[in-house]
C-alpha cells in the first residue's frame, strides 16, 4: 500500500472514531405500529367540543392512557372500530422518534446566577422547580443527582421498560418513588447514557469528582424512561404514544406537588408536515396554553444530512430520488404539496424497477419485497403525504436508489417539500439525490415536536472543540468555537414561523455518564463524558427556564420566551439578528443572566417595623434588612414594591415611608425614607379639644394658623394666642412649636380689642368728617345769604 493511501485510511478511521459517540442513529423497528411491550397503540384526534363523550366512547373500544386536549392515546385491537366512533376525527398508529444528539455553564453565565445573592433570592439555581425528562433513562446512583446533604434530586422515575409497579392510571412500567431511589432499590438503569447526560446538563448538582454542575443545580427531577436501544445500543428510539403518556405523567405529578415544571424533550422526528399540526405538537401546545408546563425541545440534527428537498411543481411529472443505506429495514418519506398543484397520484419506483401507483388516499399496500402505508391530511392549503416502508433484507448489502414521481395537474408558485428518515444502523444516512425541479436544502429542517407553536425550539452552536480524556490525551473535532453547528436544524416552519427560538451550547458538552457503562476512550473520567447535538443544547435552555420559574412560578409561556429572546446574545458569529429572529440562530445565543439587581437605599426609623412586599407575593420583614437592599428581578420586567409599616402597637405614633409604593426596572436605584408621625392635640384654656392632627417628627407647626383662632366673643372683641403650654410643662413663648413626640398643647387666649378701637376711631372720624361737612355747608349758606342781601340794598 502506498504512503498516501495509508494517510487517507488513517484519517477516515480517526474521523469515524471521533464521531461515534455523537452520532444520531434511527430506530431499527417500525416507525409506526405496535410497541413490542404493548398492544396496538393509536393516536386519536377527537372533536374538541365533545371531549367527554369521545373519551367515554373510546374507553368502550380500548384502553385510554393519556388524554391531552383533543389528542388521546388509546391501546386497542381494532383500528376500524376507533375510526367508526362518531366523535373521532382521525386515527393513526403511534410514530417513532429518535434522540437528537466545557463547562458550558460558564459560556451561558449560569454559574453567575447560581452564586447570586440578594434580598429576595439566595442563589438563582432552580430551587422549588421540577425539570421533567423523557429519555433513555437516568443513572440515579450518580453523585450528580444528589444534593450535598445526600438527598436524591429525583422525585420519581417511571421506567416503561420494566414491569411490576405501574403508576396510578397506567397499566405498564415501573414507578420508583424518591424513597426507593434513595434506598438504591429502584430497578431502572440507563444503558445508553443519553438521558443521564441530558439530565445532568440541566440539573446536575456537581457532587461527583470533577464537579460539572448543571444550569439549575438545585432543581428537582422527574424522569420517564421510555423507548428501547437500537443499533447495538449505539442509539435509541422512542414511541410517540409513550412520549405523550410520559408528558401527561410529569404534568400530573407536578400539579399534585404544587410545583412549577419545565419538560425537556431531546428527541424528534423529521416525518410530518413541519407545520405544528401533528398530534404530539398539538398535545404539547395544549398543555402550554393551559399553563400546565413550559416545554423545551431539541431543534434536530438534520441540517447537513441532505434529508430535505424543496422545489416548485410544474404541471406534469416531477421525479425525486433518494438513497437508502445498508442495514436499513424501515424508512419514511413526508411530502408537503400545495393543493394548488392538484396532485392526485404518486408513482413509486423501488430499486428493482417495479412501478407502484399510489393514489391520493389513506391506505396500506405491499410489493414482493416491502410493505408500505400511506397517511394523508390537509392543513394550511397543503396536502401532507406520509409514506412508511417496511423493507426486507434484499438490499442490505449496498445503497439502494428509490424514486418517486409526482404528478401535478396544475403549476403553483408555492414550494413543495419532502423529508426522509430511516432506522439505518449504517454509519451513513438516508439522503436525497440531486435532481431537476428541486434543491437539497438545510432550511425547513427543525424537527417535530420542536416545530410546535408553543414549544421552545433549541439549536446548537460550538462552545468547545477539544477536550482531554481520562488518559490525558487531547481530542479535537476541528470546529471553531462560537460557530453554529453544521448539523443544527434550520427554520422556518412550513407555516412561516421562525424556529429555532434560540441556540445554546451543543458541542462539545461534558456531563455525567452512567457509572454502569465501562470507561471509553473519549470519556473524561468514570463520571463524565462528552457528547454533541441539539439534544445537549436543549437542556441548557430547560435549565434556564427553571431559573425563571424559580423567580416567577406562574409566569406564562409568552413571558418566558420574551425573556429568552431579549436577553439572548449576539456576537460576530450570529451577526446582528433582525427583530423578527433568524432561521439559523433564532433570537441569538442563550444567556442565563436573565435578571438584574434593583438597589434600594433605606433610611429607617429606629423604632419602625413592618414589611416589604415584592410583586404582591414575596414578603420580608423590614427588621431583617440593612440600609442597602439589592432586589433581584427578571430582566425586561418591572418590580412592584410596597412598604407596609406596623402602626398598631402605639396609639399616638405611626410610621410612613416616602414613597410607599414604587415600580422599578432592573438596574434602577431608589431612595426610601421611613419617618415617624406623632399625634398632636390642641386644647383651649378650659381643656376643650380644639383640634387634633398627625405631625411628622421634628416638624414645626404654627398653632394659630392651624386653629384659625380668631373666633370672636362679638365683633368688637377677638381672641389671640398669648402663649402655648405643653401639659405639665412650662409656658412656650410664640405661636410655633417643634414636634418631637406625641404632644398635648393648651393655648393661652388673650382678648384683642383692636376691632373695637378701629371701630371707635372710624366712627369718630366719620363724625368729625360729617361735622366739618356741616360747617362748610353752613358757612356757604350764610355767605350766599349775605351776598343776596347786599344786592337788595343797592
Amino acid at each position: 500500500m502506498r504512503g498516501g493511501d495509508v494517510k487517507i485510511v488513517s484519517i477516515i478511521v480517526v474521523i469515524t472514531v471521533i464521531l461515534l459517540p455523537f452520532l444520531t442513529i434511527h430506530p431499527t423497528y417500525p416507525l409506526h405500529g405496535s410497541n413490542p411491550q404493548h398492544g396496538n397503540r393509536y393516536i386519536v384526534n377527537i372533536a374538541e367540543e365533545d371531549v367527554d363523550l369521545a373519551l367515554e366512547e373510546l374507553a368502550g373500544v380500548g384502553s385510554v392512557t393519556s388524554a391531552i386536549g383533543e389528542v388521546v392515546v388509546v391501546e386497542a385491537d381494532n383500528r376500524e372500530e376507533l375510526e367508526a366512533l362518531p366523535y373521532v376525527k382521525s386515527v393513526r398508529e403511534s410514530r417513532r422518534f429518535s434522540v437528537r444528539l466545557a463547562r458550558s455553564t460558564v459560556e451561558i453565565q449560569s454559574e453567575y446566577m447560581n452564586r447570586l445573592t440578594s434580598f429576595n433570592v439566595n442563589g438563582v439555581d432552580g430551587k422549588g422547580v421540577i425539570i421533567g425528562f423523557i429519555d433513555t433513562g437516568i443513572d440515579y446512583r450518580h453523585p450528580d443527582f444528589y444534593f450535598p446533604n445526600g438527598t436524591s434530586k429525583i422525585l420519581y422515575i417511571w421506567d416503561h421498560t420494566v414491569d411490576g409497579n405501574p403508576p396510578e392510571g397506567f397499566d405498564y412500567g415501573y414507578e420508583c418513588s424518591r424513597e426507593e431511589i434513595q434506598r438504591g432499590t429502584c430497578p431502572s438503569t440507563d444503558t445508553n447514557g443519553h438521558g443521564t447526560h441530558v439530565a445532568a446538563i440541566a440539573a446536575s448538582s456537581g457532587q461527583a469528582p470533577g464537579g460539572y454542575k448543571g444550569v439549575a443545580p438545585a432543581a428537582l427531577i422527574i424522569f420517564v424512561k421510555t423507548g428501547r436501544p437500537v443499533c447495538e445500543d449505539r442509539s435509541w428510539a422512542f414511541d410517540e404514544a409513550e412520549i405523550l403518556d410520559g408528558v401527561y405523567y410529569i404534568v400530573e405529578k407536578a400539579e399534585e406537588m404544587g410545583l412549577p415544571v419545565v419538560i425537556n424533550l431531546s428527541l424528534g422526528t423529521d416525518i410530518g408536515g413541519h407545520d405544528g399540526n401533528s398530534a404530539l405538537e398539538k398535545a404539547l401546545d395544549y398543555l402550554v396554553e393551559q399553563g400546565k408546563a413550559i416545554i423545551v425541545a431539541a431543534a434536530g440534527n438534520s441540517a447537513s444530512d441532505e434529508r430535505h428537498i424543496m422545489g416548485r411543481l410544474d404541471a406534469g411529472e416531477t421525479e425525486i430520488s433518494w438513497v437508502i443505506p445498508p442495514r436499513t429495514t424501515i424508512f419514511s418519506i413526508a411530502l408537503s404539496i400545495p393543493i394548488d398543484n392538484n396532485v392526485n397520484e404518486l408513482k413509486l419506483i423501488p430499486p428493482d424497477g417495479e412501478e407502484i401507483t399510489i393514489p391520493r388516499k389513506v391506505y396500506a399496500g405491499a410489493s414482493k419485497k416491502f410493505n408500505f402505508s400511506v397517511d394523508l391530511y390537509t392543513f394550511n392549503a397543503r396536502d401532507v403525504w406520509i409514506l412508511d416502508f417496511n423493507i426486507s433484507n434484499s438490499w442490505f448489502w449496498q445503497d439502494s436508489l428509490w424514486k418517486l414521481k409526482i404528478y401535478a395537474n396544475n403549476t403553483s408558485n408555492q414550494y413543495f417539500h419532502a423529508w426522509i428518515e430511516s432506522n439505518t444502523c449504517s454509519f451513513v444516512f438516508e439522503r436525497f439525490q440531486p435532481g431537476d425541479g428541486y434543491v437539497i436544502s438545510d432550511d425547513y429542517t427543525v424537527s417535530i415536536p420542536a416545530s410546535a407553536r408553543y414549544v421552545i425550539a433549541v439549536g446548537a452552536y460550538v462552545s468547545r472543540s477539544k477536550w482531554v480524556n481520562y488518559a490525558g490525551e487531547e481530542i479535537s473535532i476541528g470546529k471553531t468555537v462560537g460557530e453554529i453547528e453544521s448539523f443544527s436544524s434550520r427554520g422556518p416552519t412550513l407555516d412561516g414561523r421562525v424556529k429555532p427560538d434560540i441556540t445554546a451550547p451543543g458541542s462539545v458538552i461534558i456531563a455525567a455518564k452512567p457509572l454502569n457503562i465501562p470507561l471509553g476512550p473519549y470519556d473524561v473520567s468514570e463520571y463524565y463524558t462528552p457528547r454533541r447535538g441539539t439534544s445537549m443544547a436543549s437542556p441548557h435552555v430547560a435549565g434556564v427556564v427553571a431559573l425563571i420559574l424559580q423567580l416567577e412560578p406562574n409566569i406564562s409561556y409568552e413571558e418566558v420566551v420574551d425573556i429568552l429572546r431579549k436577553t439572548a446574545r449576539e456576537d460576530r458569529f450570529t451577526g446582528e439578528i433582525p427583530e423578527e429572529g433568524s432561521p439559523v440562530w433564532g433570537w441569538g445565543k442563550l444567556n442565563a443572566k436573565i435578571g438584574d439587581v434593583v438597589r434600594l437605599y433605606i433610611k429607617k426609623h429606629k423604632n419602625a417595623s413592618g414589611l416589604i412586599i415584592l410583586n404582591n407575593n414575596s414578603i420580608i420583614s423590614l427588621d431583617k434588612l440593612g440600609n442597602e437592599i439589592n432586589i433581584f428581578t427578571l430582566k425586561n420586567r418591572a418590580t412592584n414594591i410596597t412598604i407596609v409599616l406596623n402602626n398598631t402597637f402605639k396609639e399616638d405614633v405611626r410610621y410612613y415611608s416616602t414613597p410607599e409604593k414604587l415600580t422599578l426596572q432592573p438596574g434602577d436605584i431608589e431612595y426610601i425614607e421611613i419617618k415617624a408621625q406623632y399625634r398632636v392635640r390642641i386644647y383651649d384654656p378650659d381643656n376643650r379639644l380644639l383640634k387634633q392632627l398627625w405631625v411628622s417628627e421634628n416638624a414645626t407647626i404654627n398653632v394659630e394658623q392651624l386653629l384659625n383662632i380668631n373666633d370672636a366673643k362679638n365683633f368688637f372683641v377677638q381672641h389671640r394666642i398669648g402663649g402655648l403650654v405643653k401639659f405639665n410643662e412650662q409656658l412656650i413663648k410664640g405661636k410655633e412649636i417643634e414636634i418631637t413626640g406625641p404632644t398635648d398643647i393648651k393655648v393661652i387666649l388673650l382678648d384683642d380689642y383692636t376691632n373695637l378701637f378701629i371701630t371707635f376711631i372710624t366712627l369718630a372720624s366719620l363724625m368729625v368728617t360729617a361735622y366739618i361737612i356741616h360747617l362748610r355747608r353752613k358757612y356757604t349758606f350764610i355767605r350766599n345769604t349775605n351776598g343776596d342781601n347786599a344786592e337788595d340794598g343797592r
